[in-house]
């Protein structure tokens, strides 16, 4: 009976019309321009700010389906693109791009969209992010701890898996770089880049960004971290998963799922982000 309610469920969506997006535009402190998408929500509830992951943008498939699947919850919706240093981005960026942002840059972008959506009226926010987008939400509540944020749901919160031999020896041909007038830009091996074409201190800024500090951030922040990861996902292991646990986040293992949550896994990460948001919900 559940497998038939899915299928209506999925039918129906292929059917319903798609409701026009919100896009709006802003511009920076600094005078660049950025883009995000954004949904009113009902009064008195929070802003889901909804993160994408490493390079990507709010209209890659699996930050698309978080948007879609929660739009209409009541809740309201702020997914940005993180400019990367690009003037109003709206594609993904290659690996080998010239790379000049940094995670700081980063952190301080989604505070400006945070301050955005408080100025319209909610009183607090909830962040969502997929796999790196949700490193990122972690390094924004350790910076900024005291804004008002009451939950975050990591999905696919990976580990960042880099070799220490490669990592020790890439940083220290970075910060050596940093000195010379022009550095070159690259190539370094980050993340799921072989070769990212980024100046020393846009690397060393998201490679310092170890599995350490992730799990430190973790311990530290003060609110509550719902973690939705898929058993299938390659990026993890029971090792990390363990390490989270022990982080006190709630951790949940959907079987099967890839670090996408695609095909029918996407309705069991649905019921996945509504068990995470009525988990906020006495959270002053």
């Amino acid at each position: 009976m559940h497998s038939i309610l899915r299928l209506l469920c999925f039918t129906a969506l292929i059917i319903t019309p798609t409701v026009e997006a919100g896009k709006i535009d802003a511009t920076l402190p600094s005078g660049l321009g950025v883009g995000a998408e954004y949904r009113p929500g009902e009064p008195g509830m929070p802003v889901l700010v909804i993160l994408h992951g490493f390079l990507q943008t709010n209209q890659f498939q699996a930050t698309r389906n978080i948007i879609d699947e929660l739009s209409g919850s009541g809740y309201g919706i702020l997914a940005p693109n993180l400019s990367l240093g690009v003037e109003n981005r709206r594609k993904s960026l290659a690996c080998g791009a010239m790379h000049r942002h940094t995670l700081n840059d980063d952190i301080a972008e989604i505070d400006f969209w945070v301050n955005w959506t408080l100025q319209r009226g909610p009183k607090d926010v909830i962040f969502i992010g997929h796999s790196w987008g949700a490193q990122h939400a972690l390094a924004y509540l350790q910076t900024y701890a005291k804004r008002p944020v009451k939950g975050l749901i990591a999905v696919s919160l990976v580990r960042a898996r880099q070799d220490l031999a490669l990592l020790a020896s890439q940083s220290a041909l970075a910060t050596e770089l940093s000195r010379g007038d022009a550095p070159p830009l690259g190539p370094y091996e980050l993340n799921f880049c072989k070769k990212y074409s980024g100046t020393p201190e846009s690397y060393l800024s998201y490679a310092d960004w170890t599995d350490d500090r992730a799990i430190e951030a973790l311990q530290r922040v003060r609110v509550p971290v719902h973690v939705i990861l898929g058993s299938g996902d390659k990026r993890s292991d029971p090792y990390w998963r363990q390490s989270l646990t022990e982080t006190g986040a709630t951790v949940q293992v959907i079987e099967g799922a890839d670090h996408f949550f695609s095909s029918l896994y996407e309705f069991d990460l649905a019921d996945a982000l509504q068990t995470g948001l009525s988990g906020f919900q006495n959270v002053d």
